[in-house]
């Protein structure tokens, strides 16, 4: 008894107090899963599963994450610590490409009693995982009611990734809203999203929304690297873009 006492502080050291952060994840993950006795019950023993799931997936291990994570919500969890973590899974299975397991985990786990905060979270994977599925017009229902700014991007995505270029025009416009007026520069990532609202509305041969975006932008675009691109993209249909 005092050996195995002994063997369960190391590991709670190991697992907990971070002293295995120098190893690396996989040997983490082989010693974890030879001494997985060890795990202490309760939530203790849930946070160590969690905080070897997120190294996993810091060096992109998603599989075994995910089979840690799936473990605890069928064997460990009850009621919203167990959609939280369904939560985390579902993330875990968007970025492995599989939106289907995403979309199972979050339909089986949901539950009236969530913060409100962890419910709109679990709306916007579920609306990135039908999207992900070419399900576009649902995915596009289940955060109609939604109007954060991750929100509109992710209807931005949406509609993009469902070819309805200008409709995800319009809302990366509305999701800068009068950024335009700012004297601070665009930021590369800015700058990505203004070209790509450029592409939108041309792909659409939507003039009105081009010429509007021509308008408010091209002073901050002047002097930025992606210049051409968006004169090019901004250009009246007809002109001479060469």
């Amino acid at each position: 008894r005092r050996i195995y006492d002994e063997a369960a502080v190391t590991f709670d050291s190991l697992f907990l107090a971070g002293k295995g952060d120098a190893l690396p994840a996989i040997e983490a993950l082989s010693l974890f899963y030879d001494f997985r006795e060890l795990t202490p019950i309760g939530r203790r023993g849930d946070e160590m599963i969690r905080r070897l799931a997120d190294r996993l997936v810091s060096v992109d291990v998603l599989y075994q994450a995910s089979e840690l994570l799936q473990h605890q919500i069928d064997n460990r969890l009850q009621g919203a610590a167990r959609s939280q973590v369904a939560t985390r899974l579902a993330v875990i299975y968007l970025m492995d490409r599989k939106a289907e397991k995403a979309l199972s985990v979050l339909k089986s786990t949901r539950m009236a009693e969530l913060s409100g905060e962890l419910r709109t979270l679990r709306l916007l994977l579920e609306a990135r995982a039908l999207s992900d599925m070419k399900r576009t017009h649902l995915a596009l229902e289940v955060i109609a009611n939604i109007d954060r700014r991750e929100a509109i991007r992710l209807r931005a995505d949406i509609l993009w990734a469902g070819k309805r270029f200008g409709e995800s025009a319009e809302q990366i416009e509305l999701l800068y809203g009068e950024r335009w007026k700012d004297f601070e520069p665009l930021s590369e990532t800015e700058r990505a999203d203004i070209l790509r609202a450029a592409i939108g509305y041309a792909l659409s041969e939507d003039t009105i929304g081009l010429g509007r975006l021509r308008e408010k932008y091209s002073p901050k675009m002047v002097e930025a690297p992606d210049r051409r691109a968006f004169e090019i993209a901004t250009a009246p249909f007809g002109s001479n873009a060469s």
